[in-house]
This record gives C-alpha cells, sequence and structure tokens, in this order.
C-alpha cells in the first residue's frame, strides 16, 4: 500500500528500509527531520532518537502507546477502540484497515503543529 508513495519521492530521496536490521533503521530514522508513521517499533525508535515524531492511531489509545518526548505527538481517527473494535462488524481476520476514519486533512493538520512547535522551540 505504501509503494505508490514511495516511487512518489525523488530517487535520491528515498531509502528502502524492507528487511534492514532494527539499527540500520533507527540510524536512518535518527537523520530524519521528521518522522510520520502508525502505532509501531519505529514510531518509538523514532521518538527515542530525538527525531519529531507523528504517530497515527485507530483503535488503540494514544494516550497510552502514544510517542514520547520533547517533540512528539499523536493523531487518532475519531472512532475509538469500542467503535471500530467492539462493534458486532469487528473480523480480526480481515486485513481491512482501522484507520480509513483518519483523514488526511487531519493528519496534516496534526503534523503542522508539530513542526510549528518544533520550529519555535528554544
Amino acid at each position: 500500500m505504501a509503494q505508490p508513495v514511495f516511487d512518489a519521492l525523488p530517487e535520491g530521496r528515498r531509502i528502502d528500509l524492507i528487511g534492514q536490521s532494527l539499527p540500520v533503521a533507527a540510524a536512518c530514522i535518527g537523520r530524519s527531520t521528521l518522522y510520520v508513521g502508525n502505532d509501531s517499533g519505529l514510531m518509538h525508535i523514532a521518538a527515542a532518537t530525538g527525531t519529531p515524531t507523528l504517530g497515527l492511531f485507530g483503535p488503540s489509545p494514544e494516550t497510552r502507546y502514544g510517542p514520547w518526548g520533547a517533540h512528539c505527538a499523536s493523531v487518532r481517527t475519531d472512532e475509538g477502540f469500542k467503535e471500530l473494535v467492539l462493534s458486532r462488524h469487528f473480523d480480526h481476520l480481515s486485513q481491512k484497515s482501522l484507520m480509513t476514519g483518519l483523514s488526511v486533512d487531519k493528519a496534516y493538520e496534526a503534523l503542522a503543529n508539530l513542526y510549528t512547535s518544533v520550529k519555535n522551540a528554544p
């Protein structure tokens, strides 16, 4: 699903880390200006390296699992755990994304706010 985004980046401005070790990924993320990603280990590595980090959340609570640090923020879908996972329509075997309720506009606004806070930090 991410391939079109990867392909849209200029060749000299992208790094494919699929299959690389975590130390290699951490080194690359640590040199990044910004990290935007879902609730994952890489998101926490980004926060730990001090890279400004925006965590994207669906059903899991960002207040519990969000990135920690001075330059970290999170944004979530409008629906919470109850609406997404406890719904009678939820199928744990489905490959359907639980993130479709997070709009690009909402994520972009959170990113802009994070960027402004980092830029204005002492």
